[in-house]
């Protein structure tokens, strides 16, 4: 047991962190430090893939499910492991690979048109909700990869949109 709060307070000198220091958890707590220390070891070296079997990105709820680790020591750990920030989703319409590969395949074909998008009319559109508030979602991005997105509207939803060109 000497060892591991050696390895610990190791660890927690090296974040030269204070008050995780003071949050060390009890003996029937040890173990599940061991975990944190290992999570947080593989996402440090970078050989931990965030991305979990069903293709959705581990949030820090995920990340500590099989931890009894402190709440209040879990954003501090995450900010000073350097891989990891606590941002705002994007919000934004699911894409599919196929939207991607036709946006893509668009863009490369509009390259050669020339003046042709001087014919264009090109258009805006704004959309307001009549059931309130989409709302806001946090989660801890992973800076090594890609911004996750999230749909704003599940089922639909009542609305009113304007469009002008």
């Amino acid at each position: 047991m000497l060892k591991r709060y050696v390895a610990i307070r190791g660890f927690v000198h090296q974040l030269n962190d204070r008050t995780i220091l003071s949050l060390l958890p009890t003996d029937e707590q040890d173990n599940d430090i061991d975990i944190l220390l290992g999570i947080l070891g593989e996402l440090e070296s970078g050989t931990k893939d965030l991305q979990a079997e069903d293709s959705t990105i581990l949030d820090a709820r995920n990340l500590f499910d099989e931890t009894s680790c402190y709440t209040q020591m879990q954003p501090s750990l995450f900010n000073k492991c350097g891989k990891l920030k606590y941002k705002k989703r994007l919000a934004a319409p699911m894409m599919t690979p196929a939207h991607q590969k036709a946006r893509v395949k668009w863009a490369k074909d509009a390259r050669e048109w020339g003046r042709k998008f001087e014919d264009i009319i090109w258009s805006d559109e704004k959309k307001w909700n009549l059931d309130g508030p989409d709302g806001f979602s946090f989660y801890w991005a992973d800076l090594t990869g890609r911004r996750e997105q999230f749909s704003k509207r599940q089922n639909g939803g009542g609305g009113v949109m304007v469009w002008g060109g």
